[in-house]
């Protein structure tokens, strides 16, 4: 999934919990900030839930996506709930 910071805002993503309900299979997810244009999107946050399991991955910190740049979460192997939080700042 691919969230883009809509023109006029400034985001400041501060805390992200990611969740999974892992079945058989281990899982691995991260979220990274890509700016259109520019090669390669290093995470910012990554994390590994281990099948069979139920767990919960927590990053705090402070990354700030300006307006045109994406901020993508991406699973691999299973699926996670992410709960996002921040602020939506107009420019």
């Amino acid at each position: 999934m691919t969230l883009v910071v809509p023109d006029g805002h400034l985001w400041i993503v501060r805390d992200i919990d990611a969740y999974s309900n892992v079945g058989a299979s281990s899982l691995t997810f991260f979220v990274a900030h890509a700016t259109p244009g520019v090669l390669g999107a290093p995470p910012f946050m990554m994390g590994k839930i281990s099948g069979g399991s139920e767990d919960l991955v927590q990053w705090r910190g402070r990354q700030v996506l300006p307006a045109g740049d994406e901020m993508i979460l991406l699973p691999n192997g299973g699926s996670v709930d992410f709960n996002i939080s921040g602020y939506d700042l107009l420019t």
